[in-house]
């Protein structure tokens, strides 16, 4: 009996783990790879090596990035006011550009 709730348990891990984690890749996803391609289209100066790697495709442009070695940083994205709505949050926003 205890095998199979240590059974049922551990898929039940494995299912979300593996079909409730879309939010996750999209942070990563947004985080690794197109925030920094913005950041190097608006600032092109600020990583002279890297910005030759913006017409890359996605899996490229990131290992390449990694390949540099540079840690891009994400903070002179700040003046550019960008907002991400996430799930349901945008109908709970009072933000008028995540208003439906």
């Amino acid at each position: 009996m205890c095998t199979v709730f240590v059974i049922l348990s551990v898929s039940r891990i494995a299912a979300l783990r593996a079909y409730y984690n879309a939010p996750i890749d999209v942070a990563t996803y947004l985080q690794y790879t197109e925030l920094p391609r913005v950041l190097l289209k608006a600032y092109p100066e600020s990583y002279p090596t890297l910005a030759p790697l913006i017409s890359d495709t996605d899996a490229n442009f990131a290992q390449a990035v990694r390949k540099h070695g540079e840690q891009i940083v994400l903070d002179q994205l700040q003046p550019a006011n960008l907002t991400v709505c996430w799930g349901k949050e945008w109908v709970r926003s009072l933000r008028p550009e995540c208003a439906g």
